[in-house]
């Protein structure tokens, strides 16, 4: 996994003052990337141990509120491991910090992946991830970013109205799908 770039502080990527991080990679093909660069798995460093201690001190600071992750593709085959990696290191570390994420993919694909009766490696290594993905996040906003459905000011933290903001601790208790709404 290459991490394209660190945005701190960052207040339009979830609610108060936020560590941002952008993963590098996606086969999703939408125009709301930094540059077409971060399409690019081989864009930006390689996640190592340097970059986590980077993200850990920037995420020290009092007034920092949370984690938000996005891209590129946090989730894409590629970056899913990484992707588990950093945010399990965030939540161990600050449990009070929210953790967001931003995927192009919506939650019933990512979920039918878990639920699937095939073992293809695709689909285990989403089976082996996703789940402990879940448990550690606060918020997913799903959905690709469509131009048409642009941004204005009654979306918030959505880039575009198909997008959702997900509370995923309510989701997981309930096993329904339960909107944020900021």
């Amino acid at each position: 996994m290459n991490i394209a770039t660190i945005k701190y502080p960052d207040i339009t990527h979830g609610l108060g003052c936020r560590v941002s991080v952008y993963i590098s990679g996606s086969t999703f093909h939408t125009t709301d990337h930094l540059n077409n660069d971060i399409s690019s798995y081989d864009y930006g460093s390689h996640y190592n141990q340097d970059i986590k201690d980077e993200i850990i001190s920037l995420m020290d600071k009092s007034y920092i509120n949370g984690l938000t992750i996005l891209g590129g593709e946090p989730l894409a085959l590629q970056n899913v491991r990484g992707t588990l990696d950093l945010v399990t290191t965030i939540k161990s570390m600050y449990p009070n910090k929210s953790i967001w994420l931003y995927t192009n993919f919506e939650y019933e694909k990512l979920k039918s992946y878990i639920d699937s009766e095939n073992s293809f490696d695709r689909i285990l290594c989403y089976k082996e991830s996703l789940p402990k993905l879940f448990k550690q996040i606060d918020i997913l906003v799903d959905g690709p970013f469509e131009e048409d459905k642009k941004k204005d000011d009654s979306l918030g933290f959505r880039k575009s109205s198909n997008q959702r903001i997900i509370d995923m601790k309510e989701t997981l208790k309930t096993g329904t799908i339960s909107l944020y709404y900021n």
